[in-house]
């Protein structure tokens, strides 16, 4: 069962400003019933065969809570500061509460067959299929956003926001990030350069940082698990997970710059479209392969930088164009480069895969990825 409830609530203060709630809900419910009748080889095909394809019979349920809200408290202000600029500017507050619940219960053998229920069972609980987990995670955040037009071909838009999340150490979890944009429109600004040849001309600029966490509730806390096959005699053991997260994980940030150019031709017949940009990814949240003498088999870390750069071309061609017809042809280019510039202080390289023989690895000062394997 999933249900998706959205509400609002809207406030126009004065001309100028408004104020609106907005909040999402998602609840996803999942109840899961598995059963095995259970299966007895006669013994006339065992001794034909000389194999034994008998199955116990066997019962699990579960049932996992998936529930997500998505609040926004925003505050908009828009005015005409004179003949020429026009300001729209927001400020808002944003919370993200996240709590999923998972509990199963199962085991092999019924008392009576066909009877599907817990208490049937004649056997102890199977590990595999009996669980109980519940988890929580809470996001907050406060941004702001300005944009400023000046006569309708010069715009300028500034962003702003801070998270803090419940799923970083406290001396990390506060993590900020900005951004900035710049659009001209020239054949708006500069009549003259409008003809018949080029109607539309637009170059622009942006710089943006986003940052993110990447981790789940708990990640950071090196929690236990319950050892393979207990409880035992009314005893129960736990050991470490084979997977740790380093408990001082920091954000990972991705700062990009690109450039943009829209010309249009002959009424737009003929559209072009450009762009590059230029990006670099510091502190990778990264599951990394581990030795096997640590006792571990992977770990989340935080690893060095990954640049990278591209271009992208976008031709549009309207050959034929009457009030009941119109053939638009359109073709693309593009072309990435993702290089690897610092791993650690430690190490030049990481395996990001284990098993098979062939391996993914992140290698400092190589394109990304890299295929190492053995024959």
């Amino acid at each position: 069962n999933r249900f998706n409830l959205l509400g609002e609530i809207k406030y126009q203060v004065s001309d100028n400003i408004s104020a609106i709630v907005r909040t999402n809900a998602l609840f996803n419910f999942t109840d899961q019933l598995t059963y095995n009748n259970g299966y007895t080889e006669p013994t006339a095909i065992t001794s034909l065969t000389g194999s034994d394809r008998s199955e116990a019979a066997s019962y699990s349920r579960a049932m996992t809570k998936y529930q997500k809200y998505y609040t926004d408290a925003i505050l908009s202000f828009n005015y005409d500061l004179n003949e020429d600029f026009v300001l729209d500017a927001q400020v808002g507050l944003n919370n993200q509460y996240l709590k999923t619940s998972n509990i199963g219960v199962g085991g092999i053998g019924l008392t009576v067959p066909g009877l599907y229920a817990t208490d049937n069972l004649t056997g102890e609980f199977n590990q595999a299929t009996t669980f109980d987990t519940q988890a929580e995670s809470t996001r907050y955040g406060v941004y702001g956003q300005a944009n400023l037009g000046y006569k309708d071909y010069l715009f300028l838009n500034v962003t702003g926001r801070n998270d803090w999340t419940s799923t970083l150490d406290r001396s990390n979890n506060s993590f900020f990030y900005p951004s900035a944009g710049l659009s001209f429109i020239p054949t708006k600004a500069f009549e003259s350069l409008k003809g018949d040849v080029l109607n539309y001309a637009k170059v622009s600029a942006n710089y943006v940082k986003v940052g993110n966490d990447y981790a789940g509730p708990y990640d950071i806390n090196l929690t236990l698990n319950q050892a393979a096959g207990y409880p035992y005699n009314a005893g129960n053991s736990f050991v470490y997970p084979s997977l740790i997260t380093d408990p001082l994980l920091k954000p990972e940030f991705t700062e990009s710059l690109e450039f943009g150019v829209s010309l249009g031709f002959f009424k737009d017949r003929i559209t072009l479209d450009g762009a590059y940009y230029n990006g670099s990814t510091t502190d990778l949240v990264t599951n990394i392969a581990t030795s096997a003498a640590s006792g571990l088999s992977r770990t989340i870390i935080n690893i060095g930088q990954m640049d990278n750069w591209g271009a992208e071309i976008d031709l549009g061609i309207t050959p034929v164009k009457t009030e009941d017809f119109q053939w638009d042809v359109n073709f693309g280019w593009s072309k990435s480069y993702s290089e690897v510039v610092k791993i650690s202080d430690q190490f030049d390289e990481v395996s990001l895969t284990t098993g098979g023989f062939a391996q993914v690895f992140a290698v400092e000062g190589e394109q990304f990825p890299v295929l190492k394997g053995s024959a």
